[in-house]
């Protein structure tokens, strides 16, 4: 992605892009939002049900687009809202026939044990349930020993839930590398000219969509 010089300002020895807010002024130094109901950012865009009253399932549109053409994507999105994850549940069902993440790496490559990092205390509630949850579904499995150890990174959203990662720099090093993982932006963008609607899919929770394979 390239940032105009002109649309960024200087804070301190950080460059932030122009329009994006520092966490520094929505959260405090123990990580708490300091304004528990945040506005929503996208002026042009609306919240829409595709589900039932009491199982919302919400999707983003334009508020631009036309009444047909937003009856049309209502209707198509509502008969094939089965084939989306609304939560971690819906990932139970997944096929690991049809494909699963092995993770390749570099031959003669030593296991790394990343040391223990402390948390904010504040914190191990809402990621000791998150944790629990991911367990309790069958996403994670418990082991006691292992040859990888990767630190958990919470990383604080927008609408100031707690979002869990991995610290994976010590296994990106020593994994193999996919040089064209993905088709130049250029390409993509030749293949939409003409168009008049275009769509986006944003997926639910990342890479644990997929599950990893056994042996990795």
């Amino acid at each position: 992605m390239q940032i105009n010089q002109m649309e960024v300002f200087q804070l301190k020895d950080n460059v932030i892009p122009k329009g994006l807010i520092p966490l520094e002024e929505l959260f405090d130094h123990d990580d708490v939002a300091r304004k528990p109901t945040l506005q929503p950012i996208e002026k042009g865009v609306e919240d829409v049900n595709i589900g039932t009253t009491e199982h919302a399932k919400m999707v983003k549109m334009s508020k631009a687009l036309p009444p047909k053409v937003k009856a049309k994507y209502i209707s198509l999105l509502s008969s094939f809202a089965y084939v989306f994850a609304w939560d971690y549940s819906n990932l139970k069902t997944y096929d690991t026939n049809i494909i699963q993440h092995t993770i390749s790496i570099k031959p003669n490559q030593k296991p790394f044990r990343q040391k223990l990092r402390r948390l904010n205390p504040k914190l191990l509630p809402s990621i000791e349930k998150e944790v629990n949850r991911l367990y309790e579904l069958g996403i994670i499995v418990p082991i006691h020993f292992s040859d990888w150890i990767s630190n958990l990174v919470p990383v604080r959203k927008k609408t100031s839930e707690i979002r869990l990662c991995i610290d994976f720099r010590n296994l990106n090093t020593v994994s193999l590398k996919d040089n064209y993982p993905l088709p130049k932006m250029d390409h993509i963008l030749q293949r939409v000219v003409g168009a008049s609607l275009m769509s986006l899919l944003d997926g639910y929770f990342g890479y644990n969509q997929i599950l990893v394979h056994e042996d990795d």
